[in-house]
C-alpha cells in the first residue's frame, strides 16, 4: 500500500533533505605538529566531546555536566616532561541536549615541546560520574628538518578568507559528507613552488597538481571553534600550500597521500581516512537496509540486490542510479532514507512493535518524512489515535493503538 515509485519518492526526499549532522561515538581527538626552530616544536591537542559521553545531573540552573581533559608527556626513558589538564563545565536548559551525540565541546591544549622522541598519553575524566577513559597513546620521533621537510597535513573547513580555517578535529580522517575540506600542506623548503598529490584507495586515483601557497605561521588557537590561521610572521613560517575541491570526489575508504615535487620523485606518503561519521546505523546491516527497499521498490528489484554477488556493492550502486548530486561521491538521498529508517527504528519501536521501521508508522515516516502536524486524540472507544497530516502533500495517515501496547495500525489514508 505504501510503495511508490522511486521518482515520486526522489521529489518527496529532495524536498524534505536535511544537513548531515555529525553523529558522535563520543569523542574524538587529534594533534598537529608545527616546527618553532630544529630543535623545539609546538604541539596542538585538540578534542572534541560530545554530550551524549557526559553524565548530566538536574540542579536548579538546569542540566549540569564537566569532564577534564589530561595530556602527560614523556620521553623515550619514560622520564616525566609535561603535564597539562583543562577542565570544562556545561550547563543545558534543555533534556534533549544531554544526551546529543550532534553537540560537541572543543577542547585544545598547547605545549612548546623539545624536538625529540616523545610519548603522548591523553586521558579523558567525567566530573560527574568520576569515570575515567584512557585514549590512545601516541610518539612522536624527532624530525630533522633539513631533511624531512614535509609535515603532516592539517585537515580543515574553510571560515570565509582564504588564510583562515576551522580545524575539521574528527580523530584526523576526511569526513565522508557533502561538505568541501581543505588540506593544509606545511613544508619547511621554500624552494618548491607546486606540489603533485595523488590520492589512491581502493575504489580511485586521483591525482592533482597544487600551486597556491601561503609563506606564513600556521597558528591554531580556539575561540568558538578551533580556528587555523596562517598569519605573517618572519620569525616562525612554513610553506604552507592549500589544496582544495578533492574532498567531494572521495569514496568512504581508507586513503594514501602521496607528495611529489618536481625535484622530489620518490614521494612522502602519509595514510588518512575517509569516514562516514553519521552514517546511519541501519546501513551498517546490509540485509535489513536491503529489506527497507521494500517500501518504495519492486520486489524483482529488491531480489536482485539480493541476488548480486556483492550485496553492499549492489545496494550503492542502485542508490548511485537516482543521486541527485553525480559530481560528488556523497550520496543525500541515500542518507536521507537511511537517517529516516534510523529514526524510525529509535521511535516507534514499542512493546507491541520489536523494530519501528517495520510499524506502519515507521513504514509512512521512511516514504514521507516527518509530518507537518500530529494530531493525538482518544476515539469515542477510548483508544489512542494520532492524524499525520502532510500539508504540502494533502495528505494524511491514522494511525490507532487498538491494543494499548504502543502498536500503532495504520487504519485511513486521505
Amino acid at each position: 500500500m505504501l510503495r511508490y515509485h522511486r521518482i515520486f519518492l526522489l521529489l518527496i526526499l529532495l524536498a524534505k533533505i536535511s544537513f548531515p549532522q555529525h553523529i558522535s561515538l563520543g569523542i574524538y581527538s587529534e594533534y598537529n605538529v608545527i616546527p618553532i626552530n630544529n630543535d623545539s616544536l609546538a604541539l596542538f591537542y585538540s578534542f572534541r566531546i560530545a554530550n551524549s559521553l557526559l553524565v548530566f545531573e538536574k540542579t536548579t540552573n538546569g542540566f549540569e555536566a564537566g569532564f577534564q581533559i589530561n595530556i602527560e608527556i614523556t620521553d623515550s626513558t619514560s622520564k616525566f616532561v609535561k603535564r597539562e589538564f583543562e577542565q570544562r563545565k556545561l550547563i543545558t536548559q534543555k533534556f534533549d541536549e544531554t544526551n546529543s551525540g550532534e553537540i560537541f565541546t572543543e577542547v585544545l591544549l598547547k605545549f612548546n615541546i623539545p624536538n625529540e622522541k616523545l610519548n603522548l598519553f591523553p586521558s579523558f575524566s567525567d566530573l560527574k560520574s568520576n569515570r575515567e577513559i584512557k585514549l590512545r597513546n601516541h610518539v612522536l620521533f624527532k624530525t630533522d628538518f633539513s631533511k624531512n621537510k614535509f609535515l603532516s597535513p592539517i585537515i580543515v573547513k574553510r571560515m570565509g578568507s582564504e588564510s583562515n580555517y576551522s580545524l575539521v578535529n574528527f580523530d584526523s580522517t576526511i569526513p565522508f559528507d557533502n561538505n568541501s575540506y581543505t588540506l593544509i600542506f606545511p613544508i619547511t623548503d621554500f624552494s618548491v613552488d607546486s606540489l603533485i598529490v595523488t590520492l589512491e584507495s581502493s575504489i580511485d586515483t586521483l591525482r592533482f597538481v597544487v600551486t597556491k601557497f601561503f609563506d606564513s605561521q600556521i597558528v591554531i588557537e580556539l575561540n568558538e571553534q578551533i580556528n587555523v590561521n596562517l598569519t605573517q610572521n618572519e620569525n616562525l613560517k612554513t610553506r604552507n600550500f592549500i589544496f582544495d575541491n578533492f574532498s567531494t570526489k572521495l569514496s568512504e575508504d581508507k586513503l594514501k597521500i602521496k607528495v611529489e615535487t618536481n625535484e622530489r620523485k620518490t614521494p612522502i606518503v602519509f595514510h588518512k581516512e575517509v569516514k562516514w561519521i553519521n552514517k546511519p546505523k541501519s546501513l551498517h546491516n546490509i540485509d535489513f537496509a536491503i529489506k527497507m527497499l521494500n517500501y518504495i521498490e519492486d520486489e524483482n528489484v529488491v531480489a536482485s540486490i539480493k541476488k548480486a554477488k556483492n550485496e553492499s556493492i549492489a545496494l550503492y550502486n542502485y542508490w548511485g542510479k537516482i543521486d541527485p548530486s553525480k559530481e560528488t561521491k556523497f550520496n543525500e538521498l541515500m542518507y536521507e532514507f537511511y537517517t529516516r529508517v534510523d529514526y524510525a527504528v529509535k521511535n516507534f519501536t514499542t512493546v507491541g512493535v520489536k523494530n519501528g521501521a517495520e510499524s506502519d508508522r515507521g513504514k509512512v515516516f521512511i516514504v514521507y518524512g516527518e509530518p507537518s502536524e500530529i494530531a493525538r486524540i482518544n476515539n469515542h472507544l477510548g483508544k489512542v489515535s494520532e492524524i499525520w497530516s502532510y500539508q504540502k502533500l494533502g495528505k494524511s495517515f491514522t494511525f490507532i493503538d487498538k491494543s494499548g501496547t504502543g502498536k500503532f495500525d495504520l487504519v485511513e489514508v486521505k
